[in-house]
């Protein structure tokens, strides 16, 4: 008798986004939203913080980098132990990791108290992140899988929005420690709802060999029409392994593929941060108001969470590479074209909408675009790793912009150099589509619609 075979995949695809998926859709988003929350609040209170521990505001640069340092190092290492042992489990860890040390900030009074606050709530926030994108991607039905991640995404800069609004509103009434104890509580509440509600990747228990009738109980909750026959199996082989190898990125033809994936990642971000760190400052020597340079930045944040709704549904819809090769290309021409409209507010603020939809946009679409590079097995490890890469440019990009600025370099020259980093990424996204147009043209059976589809999902072994 032959045992009737499921395809997860298959099943998911061929329905509509159901309540669950959504459900799961929003919760996975506010664990994102977080990133950008954190992000506004530090560098709006970085005063505060210095008056409390009576030094200056220049001395904290260690305790700005240990947040970053501990956000890579969580990327790094969290992702090899989801894959291992799921997501569900780890995103719920990571988020009381960041909430309890995000807490304790409001009682640190050394900077080395701050410093170990702001590290350990670095390394949950790091794990958050893949694990939360990788449930997204596994849920969502390939015809949308670019534009759902992307989207979800988006919290990123939409969280910078409401942390701004957060500090600007509370901070004056109930002091700074406010915004940090907002910042602790909602995290852990959410790790409390995200276990009551969310369910573990179907992908991923398929992956690791999960009882077959557990898969389909899990399966029907977001296609209720979905009919089992007692016996039949999801497609997983006996001697499945529990993936999490760092090494398994760069195996079965993986590492070009890594690697050109790495650079736009460590180039958008190197940018993003740029602009983020230094352009209101610029925008005030320039000649503008303090208010109007940091509504500037405000706008660079929307145009984020606008780009990523309209790229990821050009990405679905065209496909990842040139669409985002395109994105990269206006990219570099917006960030170029800063330097001519820095003392004319008008102008500025529509530039920056544009930079903002290009470089935070793209942010939130190379996510989905990692989502896919990598099989099930391995995909939280693949977009941790891609994201760590991307916080190394973070952590470059001040640091380069302070030292274009010390060498006394114009507006002008300083945007039209941080154009390149844009340049350079479209130039590894097309190595990156010519790799891909040859393994489909070489391979019928691979998917050939225009978006992101799924890397297949072989038998990974250590």
């Amino acid at each position: 008798m032959n045992r009737r075979q499921y395809d997860v995949g298959a099943e998911i695809d061929s329905r509509r986004i159901g309540a669950q998926q959504w459900l799961l859709f929003v919760l996975c988003a506010l664990v994102i939203l977080l990133d950008g929350f954190d992000i506004q609040v530090v560098s709006f209170t970085a005063p505060l913080l210095a008056q409390h521990l009576g030094t200056k505001v220049t001395s904290l640069g260690l305790v700005f980098a240990s947040g970053l340092t501990g956000l890579t190092i969580g990327s790094l290492l969290i992702g090899p132990i989801a894959d291992r042992f799921g997501r569900k489990r780890l995103l719920q860890l990571s988020c009381v990791i960041f909430g309890l040390f995000t807490a304790l900030t409001v009682f640190a009074n050394t900077e080395s108290a701050l410093i170990a606050a702001r590290f350990f709530s670095g390394i949950g926030l790091g794990g958050c992140i893949p694990n939360a994108l990788a449930l997204v991607a596994e849920y969502s039905p390939q015809r949308a899988r670019a534009r759902t991640v992307a989207i979800t995404v988006s919290a990123t800069p939409l969280g910078a929005v409401i942390g701004g609004i957060a500090c600007w509103t509370l901070i004056p009434r109930f002091d700074w420690q406010i915004v940090y104890w907002i910042g602790g509580i909602v995290p852990v509440v959410l790790s409390v709802i995200l276990g009551l509600t969310l369910s573990e990747s179907i992908r991923f228990l398929v992956t690791v060999g999960h009882d077959d009738r557990k898969i389909a109980k899990l399966l029907t909750r977001i296609a209720p029409d979905f009919k089992y026959e007692e016996g039949g199996t999801f497609g997983h082989a006996q001697g499945v392994q529990r993936s999490g190898s760092v090494s398994l990125l760069f195996t079965e033809g993986r590492t070009a593929r890594t690697l050109l994936l790495w650079v736009p990642y460590f180039m958008v971000f190197l940018v993003s941060f740029l602009i983020s760190s230094w352009l209101p400052s610029m925008l005030r020597e320039a000649g503008l108001p303090l208010t109007r340079a940091m509504s500037a930045l405000v706008m660079f944040n929307i145009g984020g969470v606008v780009g990523a709704a309209i790229l990821g549904k050009l990405v679905d819809r065209y496909g990842a590479y040139r669409i985002m090769t395109a994105s990269f290309l206006l990219c570099a021409i917006s960030v170029a074209a800063l330097g001519y409209v820095t003392g004319i507010y008008n102008g500025i603020m529509a530039v920056i909408f544009m930079v903002g939809i290009c470089v935070q946009g793209t942010i939130c679409t190379l996510y989905a675009l990692a989502s896919s590079v990598y099989p099930t097995a391995i995909r939280v490890t693949g977009i941790g790793w891609a994201s760590a890469m991307g916080r190394f440019g973070a952590i470059f990009g001040p640091l380069v912009g302070g030292a274009m600025l010390q060498a006394h370099w114009s507006m002008r020259e300083l945007f039209a150099a941080a154009s390149v980093p844009a340049l350079i990424s479209a130039c590894a996204l097309v190595k990156l589509g010519l790799m891909k147009a040859r393994e489909v043209h070489q391979s019928p059976l691979s998917s050939s619609t225009g978006g992101i589809g799924d890397a297949s999902d072989p038998v990974v072994h250590h």
